[in-house]
């Protein structure tokens, strides 16, 4: 298993040896700390992504939370787990997923959006297929077994047509 971030030193059991929390964490937050731990490690673990900014997203999430609590909001240990989860997701992982991305120039007409044309096939061959299964339905209720065979033959060609002119833009020239 590979470390999760190779800049912090690890313990024996492969995590980081020592994530380290604000002096001046509130006593309300200080059970959570053991959660954050743990939450923050899966996260980064499970998308690849920056230990040190998901844990200064989280310590931060967790600082906002217990200076913003009211006790007559409910509990706080709900309170502040829904605001590190919204922090880990919100500034690192969100922004993780969408990096761009390079593409060869080579296979740089895949990546094209496809035309309007395309996209006007795709829709009528969807609702065509919407119809198709609509009447392979009532000749089923009508128990005509031929009629019901073609419709959902034409319906199941109707939507593969549909899949393939969304899926595959035109090669451009």
């Amino acid at each position: 298993m590979a470390p999760v971030h190779a800049a912090k030193p690890l313990s024996p059991s492969g995590r980081p040896a020592h994530l380290p929390s604000p002096a001046l964490l509130a006593a309300l937050a200080q059970p959570l700390l053991g959660w954050k731990r743990r939450h923050v490690l899966r996260v980064a673990r499970r998308y690849y992504a920056s230990l040190d900014d998901l844990w200064d997203e989280a310590t931060t999430a967790l600082l906002r939370a217990a200076v913003y609590y009211k006790p007559a909001a409910g509990p706080f240990a709900p309170y502040a787990r829904t605001a590190v989860h919204r922090a880990c997701w919100r500034y690192v992982i969100r922004g993780h997923d969408n990096r761009p991305v390079a593409i060869p120039l080579e296979d740089a007409h895949l990546a094209a959006s496809p035309s309007a044309e395309d996209e006007a096939i795709g829709r009528e061959a969807a609702h065509r297929a919407w119809i198709l299964r609509q009447h392979a339905a009532l000749a089923a209720a009508r128990h005509d077994e031929d009629a019901t065979s073609r419709l959902r033959d034409a319906a199941s060609a109707a939507a593969t047509v549909a899949r393939t002119q969304r899926r595959r833009p035109r090669a451009r020239a």
